[in-house]
């Protein structure tokens, strides 16, 4: 509420994919039997995990439904983000850029996912690492030899600030 950091996941069933989500991003899980009466303020982001090829074929109708007021992006292979069309990281780095003073154009950001897209559009400088999602190495204005789990900070550091 009023702009604080949510630093829980409201989670329905309480299963291994739950869990896993959990220790993959570092928050609390909070458990609940129906997420309608848990989501009072609205919610973010509602994330689906499933197989790849039933989020893919549920997608569809997801957006569908949605008719413009949510648009749905890939965060991991198996995590399908349902966010209102103004909330990516693009727009949060705009707008930290902005609270830092620091002009967007003299950004760098860092990405694997597609839900890294719109930041490495609005960063000065969009970079990818090796093994970013295809599609995100295309809009990228670089891409980088290492993978994010082998180094692909530490070649920023030797590549751009050095």
């Amino acid at each position: 509420p009023d702009g604080a950091l949510v630093e829980s996941t409201f989670v329905e069933p309480a299963d291994e994919r739950s869990r896993q989500y959990g220790r993959d991003v570092g928050m609390e899980r909070i458990v609940v039997t129906d997420l309608g009466e848990a989501l009072t303020e609205g919610s973010p982001k509602l994330l689906i995990i499933d197989r790849h090829e039933e989020l893919e074929r549920h997608r569809p109708r997801i957006e569908e439904l949605g008719a413009g007021r949510l648009v749905s992006t890939f965060s991991k292979w198996h995590y399908l983000e349902i966010i209102h069309p103004s909330v990516n990281k693009g727009a949060a780095l705009i707008h930290l850029a902005k609270h830092l003073d620091i002009p967007v154009s003299e950004t760098v950001a860092v990405g694997d996912a597609m839900n890294d897209c719109e930041m490495l559009a609005a960063s000065g400088l969009g970079i990818a690492v090796a093994n970013a999602h295809e599609e995100l190495k295309q809009a990228a204005d670089i891409v980088l030899s290492r993978t994010a789990g082998d180094g692909a900070i530490e070649e920023v550091e030797e590549r751009f600030f050095q």
